[in-house]
């Protein structure tokens, strides 16, 4: 994206609408945003509570997350069930703050949630690291 930095993890997948899907055990992922969606959205301050236990099919919106900039509905790359949102990010949303490992730690501390897979071949369906790097430098 032009003005915009892009880190790029490489141990996991990506969607073309800038998040992230990294496999953790089997038919079990983590989902989070890029450096490319952070930068988009203008410093996350609060992000909706998606209810564990729904099961969403590829592309449902699964939570919004409202940024200085614009406010995001996102679509989950794959099918499945939550199983987990990241709570950790709810204390920075109580406090008022920027939601900081939204920003500044993206791919470790900065997950949204976990999902139990019903269709992993959709995996298939997603990008490179490379394919993705290849993604953001284009536009």
């Amino acid at each position: 994206m032009p003005g915009t930095e892009c880190t790029v993890a490489t141990d996991r997948l990506y969607s073309r609408d800038h998040l992230w899907v990294k496999t953790v055990a089997t038919n079990i992922v983590v989902i989070g945003i890029t450096t490319t969606l952070e930068e988009i959205l203008g410093e996350p301050y609060k992000i909706s509570d998606p209810e564990v236990g729904s099961v969403l099919v590829q592309g449902d919106v699964f939570v919004t997350v409202e940024g200085f900039k614009i406010s995001a509905d996102l679509s989950s790359p794959v099918s499945g069930t939550i199983v987990q949102f990241n709570d950790y990010l709810k204390t920075w949303m109580t406090q008022g703050q920027i939601i900081e490992p939204l920003v500044n730690d993206e791919y470790r501390n900065g997950w949204l949630i976990v999902i139990q897979l019903n269709k992993p071949d959709e995996l298939k369906t997603l990008l490179t690291a490379q394919q993705y790097r290849d993604l953001v430098s284009k536009k």
